[in-house]
This record gives structure tokens, sequence and C-alpha cells, in this order.
């Protein structure tokens, strides 16, 4: 689907501009900021229309009536948004602020990339042995979320050690969740069309990590 690919490029693209140059190349409330801002918001509505139309969509419209994908994507989506914002942040924020070296702050990630793996493995554990998706997704989204309010604390308090344990809170709780979105979009699809689910949660996995990275 050429034309939604180009549609969903002329979506993020303006969006991504204006998150990352905002208030520095322009004024949040300049001129350019509203063209991008209604660019995106116009080719938006285009890329869902076209979706909805085409025959090989890159988004299938009919998994977005799906309750349970639904929940999925976007959940995926401000996972991967909390993730790649956190990789990105920590190490600029501890060599920024606190004036560590480099080689410092590629340490303060490995317990974050630890906990990731610890929570993955055991989300995948508690997956198979309780089959309750939406308590573990609810349980990995508080313990980022209190990680997320650990990296305000230590940006308040300028504290290493806050900062590697909010880390390690935000890793573990992505961790325990990355791998219910696939499980719980795949257990409410048909099996035929399995690939294209795992393709469709990952393309809105990636999407948050873009944007948040911007």
């Amino acid at each position: 689907d050429p034309a939604g690919v180009i549609a969903f490029l002329l979506t993020v693209c303006p969006l991504i501009l204006v998150l990352s140059e905002g208030g520095r190349s322009f004024a949040w409330a300049s001129s350019v900021s509203a063209a991008c801002l209604a660019l995106s918001a116009v080719m938006g509505a285009f890329f869902i229309r076209r979706e909805r139309m085409s025959r090989n969509p890159l988004l299938p419209a009919d998994y977005l009536r799906e309750p349970c994908f639904r929940v999925s994507g976007t959940s995926a989506f401000l996972a991967y948004a909390g993730l790649f914002g956190s990789v990105f942040f920590i190490p600029l924020f501890a060599q920024s602020v606190l004036g560590t070296s480099a080689a410092v702050s590629g340490v303060i990630m490995v317990p974050m990339t630890t906990a990731i793996v610890i929570g993955s493995n055991m989300g995948g554990v508690l997956s198979r042995t309780f089959d309750a998706y939406g308590k573990i997704v609810r349980g990995g989204f508080l313990t980022g979320f209190c990680g997320a309010i650990l990296l305000f604390v230590s940006a308040y308090y300028l504290s290493l050690t806050a900062l590697v344990l909010s880390g390690i809170l935000v890793g573990f709780g992505v961790g325990l969740t990355i791998q219910i979105y696939n499980i719980a979009a795949q257990s409410v699809l048909p099996r035929a069309e399995l690939p294209l689910v795992i393709s469709a949660v990952e393309f809105l996995q990636n999407t948050g990590g873009i944007v948040s990275a911007s």
C-alpha cells in the first residue's frame, strides 16, 4: 500500500519535527509548528481512511475494531515510548547534569538492561502459568509509572542512585509486558493472520519509540 506508507510518513514526520525542533529552531507557537501539526492531523485522518479502503493495508482497519488489539497496540505504543524516552534521557541527564563521564553513563544503563531481560522472562512465565494478561500489563505499567516518578525525583534532587533505580523500574515494567501485547492480540485474531498481527503490534511499538526518541 504505497499511498498508505506515504500518508503514514507525512503523519509522523511533521510531528517528529515539531517534537524534536520545537522551542529550538522555531517557537512552539510559531506558524511552522502550526503548519506541521495541521499537516500531521490531516494526513493522519487520510491514513486511517486509506487503510480502511486498501486491499493490502499497512495497518488493517479490521484489527482496530477488536478491543483487545486496540488495548494491546496502545499499550505497546506507550510502553515503547516510555522505554525509548528513558534510554535517551538517563545517559544524557547523567552526563549533562550530574557531570558523569560517558563510561559511567553507559554503566548506569546496565541495571536497566538487566531488568528488561528479567522482566521479559518473568512476564513469559506468568502469562503461561496464570493466563492473566490484563493483570500482568497493569502490574508492568504500574512499575514503569513508579520508575517515571522516581526519574522526576532524581532530576529534582540530582540523585544518581534514584536515576539508576528509576531505570531499573522502567526496564522491569516494560520487560514484564513486552511479550504480552503480541500474545494477547494473537489470542483474539485468526491464526491465519498471525504474521500480520505480530507486524502490526511491532509497527505500533516502533512508532511509539520513534515519537518518544524525537
